[in-house]
């Protein structure tokens, strides 16, 4: 017996209506199949067309334009480019309903990973724009972040060792933005400011009466304190290690082999 593969071909209308066609006459000397009820010719060589989506864009009042690659493949991209008109900028962007202005760089906007349709909205409002944080704004990373600091606006220096700050400063006086990121690494030494990815890390590089400060999450290790030297492990701080609200959990051992280690609002599961 011979294998053969099934061919679908579906069509796609722009808009809310879809149709789907199926060829279910086989052609003279092609085996038919009967799947789920319905009879479909089946050939040597057929292939199911991959699904596309539309990306559709909206100016609430012009202005402005919104241009999106469209249809866009399942799993594609779709790379929208935002023009103001003289005198405006783009105050407002919205995708299927979720505000995207922060990820707007140098006049584009990218939909990525496609699997649905999507609606891509925005409002252009005249005037000077005031200093607007970037896509980095709320951001986490494991170093200071250096781009998408700011949308609308000149940065200021990037302050802080993990989380980090910075300022948007309006365009011609325009009024500044504050922003910030967190610290994709939840362990600190608290007198270096240096963010590591385990509390083993921060614990090997600590100096003699230093302090390793630890979020309020769960950590999957065994702890080995080894060294001659006096640490503090101070656990359940928030994500700017200003105050503590919780504990943190190690999912493993605590091993005090030598030196002296003080530990709080840490539990050992």
């Amino acid at each position: 017996m011979r294998l053969f593969t099934v061919s679908l071909f579906i069509l796609f209308s722009i808009g809310n209506a879809m149709a789907a066609s199926l060829d279910t006459t086989p052609p003279p000397g092609v085996q038919s199949a009967i799947l789920g009820g319905a009879r479909f010719g089946v050939s040597r060589f057929g292939a199911v067309p991959a699904a596309t989506f539309v990306v559709t864009t909206s100016v609430e009042g012009g202005n402005g334009s919104i241009v999106c690659d469209s249809p866009v493949i399942s799993g594609g991209t779709s790379i929208c480019t935002i023009t103001a008109d003289g005198g405006y900028y783009l105050a407002s962007l919205t995708d299927n309903g979720v505000a995207r202005l922060s990820s707007v760089v140098s006049g584009r906007y990218t939909v990525g990973g496609i699997t649905t349709t999507h609606t891509v909205t925005g409002i252009f409002a005249p005037g000077i724009p005031p200093g607007t944080c970037g896509s980095s704004n709320k951001g986490l990373f494991a170093v200071k972040p250096e781009t998408g600091l700011c949308i609308y606006g000149t940065a200021s220096s990037v302050t802080g060792t993990g989380p980090w700050q910075w300022t948007c400063t309006g365009e011609g006086g325009g009024p500044p933005d504050a922003c910030f990121a967190g610290t994709l690494y939840k362990v600190k030494i608290l007198e270096s400011g240096t963010n590591y990815p385990t509390i083993q890390d921060a614990y090997d590089k600590v100096t003699d009466g230093g302090s390793v400060l630890v979020q309020s999450d769960s950590f999957t290790e065994d702890l080995s304190c080894n060294r001659p030297v006096r640490v503090a492990l101070l656990g359940g701080c928030d994500a700017f290690y200003t105050g503590t609200g919780g504990f943190s959990v190690i999912r493993g051992t605590l091993s005090i082999v030598s030196g002296t280690v003080t530990v709080r609002n840490m539990l050992v599961r």
